[in-house]
């Protein structure tokens, strides 16, 4: 059967001539060469698109990953935050400054009762805290008395600073005076005790 394939071809070729037998020879160059090209295209088109769809991956990967980690950061930080509460359920942010302007001797650089409010922002309702914020205005302070009250502001994990504005004052060259803002996280069923 083969050999019947065989012949057949070699007779068809046989009877035609050379510049026909050329023809047929480009003709099939032709289509073999556009049909190869085709293929390379494709090939090409459809692995660019694999590497964009890899790098769009990978980018997103790399994005995930990073919310994770601050996901973890986040836990962290609440279980932390969880653990110094607590610790000392009966935090009064109040007493607490009151007991380092004592310490200090800065009672009567204030200008004003420190003022207490309560900040309930979505985010720490939505994880069952609220904010206390102190309001201090201190007034006549040298740069080493606002250092020490600082100090003893950062040894409390408790309290954070939420704002620091100093203004010299023009009476009194060498002093400032200090408007701070501390604050301390609460539970909800804490706050009523806040004072």
């Amino acid at each position: 059967m083969i050999n019947r394939l065989l012949a057949r071809i070699e007779s068809f070729l046989a009877t035609q001539n050379s510049s026909m037998f050329r023809n047929y020879i480009l003709v099939y160059i032709g289509t073999f060469s556009v049909l190869c090209g085709g293929l390379i295209f494709y090939y090409n088109y459809r692995t660019a698109a694999m590497i964009k769809n890899i790098r769009t991956l990978n980018t997103k990967r790399v994005q995930v990953q990073e919310l994770l980690s601050k996901e973890l950061t986040i836990r962290e930080q609440q279980n932390l935050v969880d653990e110094l509460i607590q610790q000392d359920k009966n935090f009064l942010i109040m007493h607490y400054f009151e007991t380092i302007a004592e310490q200090l001797n800065l009672t009567n650089k204030l200008q004003e009762k420190p003022r207490l409010t309560t900040n309930e922002p979505a985010m720490l309702k939505s994880k069952g805290y609220s904010e206390l914020i102190l309001e201090i205005k201190l007034d006549d302070l040298n740069m080493w008395q606002v250092t020490q009250l600082l100090e003893e502001l950062e040894k409390n994990k408790r309290v954070y600073i939420k704002n620091l504005e100093l203004e010299s004052n023009p009476d009194t060259p060498p002093t400032v005076s200090l408007l701070l803002t501390i604050a301390t996280l609460k539970n909800h069923t804490e706050i009523n005790q806040a004072g």
